[in-house]
């Protein structure tokens, strides 16, 4: 059962469709609900992002699932409107002007 998260199929797949994936079967699902959430989570931000991106989420959030979650759905947004994913320093001007925090670039 397993088998289906060691094929990085995330790879392939949008991230709600790999995650659909993972939930559609009851023991995939307790197997994903059994590792560790946040570390499958960082990964997700890594394979989209950089690792320096990543790390500096985290101040900020206090949590990839919630970074990850907010930053899929503000994407699926932005693609239901036809306009393009922001790259890192785009997110870093938001975060900069919203929450008044001083990222280093």
């Amino acid at each position: 059962m397993e088998n289906i998260i060691d094929l990085n199929l995330y790879i392939y797949l949008e991230y709600n469709d790999y995650i659909n994936l993972i939930i559609c079967n009851k023991l995939l699902y307790n197997y994903y609900k059994n590792i560790n959430c946040e570390s499958f989570y960082k990964h997700l931000l890594t394979l989209n992002f950089s690792d320096k991106f990543t790390e500096k989420i985290y101040p900020i959030v206090n949590s990839y699932k919630l970074s990850f979650l907010s930053i899929n759905k503000f994407e699926t947004t932005l693609k239901k409107h036809n306009f393009n994913k922001l790259n890192e320093e785009d997110y870093y001007l938001i975060w900069k002007k919203k929450y008044n925090y001083n990222i280093i670039l």
